[in-house]
């Protein structure tokens, strides 16, 4: 048993209880396998005996479990004169930048300067790196021109660095600037300069320019790895090009680069919401045949897609292989599940599964209350849906426009236009609550369906009003509502209003525009010619 004290300060007094004193090799093994609080009671034990060799070796490992001891230790030794421990300099200014306090940092490095002491380039490299990630460039600018008063010389890291912070800042200007420095300083572009360049290129949309960086790698014979190969995958991805995607893979293989766990993810969530089942299960496959283990976010993505196929077998399947491997499910596995389960009809298993969620100690969030209230909603069960908005409410969870939007949606289909406009102007009134396209189509269907045309116009003029879009559900409501108006100009108006935006025609639009050109007295044949060229266009493409 060990009895620590401490003064009211947090500065260690005595430890009690321990039958010799640690050496430095113990002390690594502590600060490795043992409890945070317990590593730092050996190390006190310990401390008056150590070499200042022995000292710089575990120093970095103190910093990483305790920030305080160590600040405490780095006090001491500097307080005690002699040599400035740069070792031991950086490792603190490391924890420093890791925890972003950059103001201690430029503390540290002021101080240890005016003590007159020689820093390297580790050190400056650190500070650079910590105001990058802070977006000072001022500070950036300013400890380069220190740096360089130093008689030091930029390294890689310093210049990765710097590409890497003008990146970020989408400053391709400032990242050409840095690469032509980098011949300057005798630097050389490495695979990670590569990679931060062709990375940033790649999330800005510029795919041509990224895959033109990995053409220039291989020309300079510079070495691609796991990262070089995952920007590769997600350009393959956003371009929808899955095949590539899928040489690309065999590619990092064949190069014998490991594929990693972001590697597996992104195959896997390709496949995935592409619904291709038999893709995605062969990239499960072959990560399982790896020792990687798979993570919950890999686990959820399998879960959606195993949902969306309806099959509960292999739904009951993939949680029992998370709880065998040790995974944690999160609210994104539950609210999945309950997703599944709406969409089945499966109520019971839905209340289960949210008692379960309750259980295990996962938070239900107004996602989780949304899909509930929408599986009862599917089946028309109003009081089912009133049920869970009082449990969500009961919880203190802000409904979103979702919520309210299925609420409109149930009170319409009952035919209570009053009990909806009332939580529509909820709605409105609600700062925080944003009424989207969704709630917009739920209180125009309502409108329709109950032949309200005059509350249908009030309903398209507030929607302008308010600059909210309209999407393809939108426009069916509308051409619809005008064909049972019996205002067929309107109808055809409607139907070229979609013609000329950029939405498609679905095949609800299809169907309705049917319909209406069975008016033949108020067929608009010119409409009729180019709806049917636009179909043509879409089954082409």
């Amino acid at each position: 048993r060990i009895v620590v004290r401490w003064d009211q300060s947090e500065r260690f007094v005595e430890c009690e209880n321990f039958d010799c004193t640690p050496g430095a090799s113990e002390l690594l093994k502590a600060f490795h396998e043992r409890p945070s609080s317990e590593a730092v009671a050996l190390f006190n034990v310990s401390y008056p005996s150590l070499t200042r060799e022995e000292l710089d070796g575990l120093f970095s490992c103190l910093c990483r479990i305790s920030v305080l001891r160590a600040r405490q230790v780095l006090e001491d030794v500097l307080g005690g004169g002699g040599e400035v421990p740069v070792a031991m300099v950086n490792s603190m200014l490391k924890s420093y930048s890791v925890n972003h306090q950059c103001d201690q940092v430029d503390r540290l490095l002021n101080r240890v300067s005016s003590m007159g002491a020689q820093l390297d380039i580790r050190s400056y490299n650190i500070a650079i790196d910590a105001f990058g990630e802070a977006g000072d460039l001022g500070k950036v600018g300013e400890y380069m021109d220190r740096l360089l008063r130093e008689g030091l010389k930029p390294d890689q890291y310093t210049m990765n660095t710097l590409l890497k912070m003008h990146a970020k800042r989408k400053e391709m200007e400032k990242v050409y600037k840095v690469i032509a420095d980098m011949e300057r300083f005798d630097v050389y572009p490495d695979t990670v300069t590569y990679n931060t360049l062709m990375y940033h290129l790649a999330t800005s949309g510029a795919y041509g320019a990224a895959e033109k960086v990995r053409e220039d790698m291989r020309s300079g014979g510079i070495p691609a790895d796991a990262f070089t190969y995952n920007t590769l995958i997600k350009i393959c991805d956003r371009q929808n090009d899955l095949p590539r995607l899928t040489s690309t893979f065999h590619e990092m293989r064949e190069a014998k680069v490991s594929p990693n766990l972001i590697t597996y993810n992104s195959l896997i969530d390709a496949f995935a919401r592409r619904r291709n089942v038999e893709a995605a299960e062969l990239a499960y496959k072959s990560l399982r045949s790896t020792d990687l283990e798979p993570t919950v976010v890999i686990f959820n993505t399998l879960l959606k897609l195993r949902a969306h196929q309806g099959d509960l077998k292999a739904i009951d399947s993939t949680v029992k292989e998370m709880e065998s491997l040790g995974v944690r499910p999160n609210e994104t596995t539950f609210n999945t599940r309950l997703d599944a389960f709406g969409r089945l009809g499966k109520l019971g298993l839905a209340r289960k599964t949210y008692n379960e969620m309750i259980e295990r100690g996962c938070q239900p969030t107004t996602i989780t209350f949304n899909t509930l209230m929408k599986a009862h909603a599917r089946r028309s069960d109003i009081e089912g849906v009133r049920s869970w908005y009082e449990v969500m409410y009961a919880l203190d969870l802000r409904p979103d426009a979702f919520t309210l939007g299925i609420l409109i949606d149930c009170y319409g289909k009952e035919g209570n236009v009053e009990e909806a406009e009332r939580v529509f102007f909820l709605l409105k009134d609600e700062e925080k609550v944003r009424i989207d396209t969704v709630v917009f189509n739920s209180m125009l269907s309502m409108y329709a369906a109950n032949g309200s045309m005059n509350k249908l116009i009030s309903c398209l003029e507030e929607m302008k009003r308010m600059n909210v879009s309209w999407d393809i559900y939108t426009h069916n409501i509308v051409i619809d509502a005008w064909r049972r108006f019996a205002e067929y100009e309107l109808a055809w108006n409607a139907v070229s209003d979609l013609l000329d935006s950029p939405i498609l025609p679905d095949a609800t639009t299809t169907r309705i525009v049917k319909k209406l050109s069975s008016t033949a007295e108020h067929r608009q044949e010119n409409v009729v010619e180019r709806f049917g060229k636009q179909k043509l266009k879409q089954s082409a493409a």
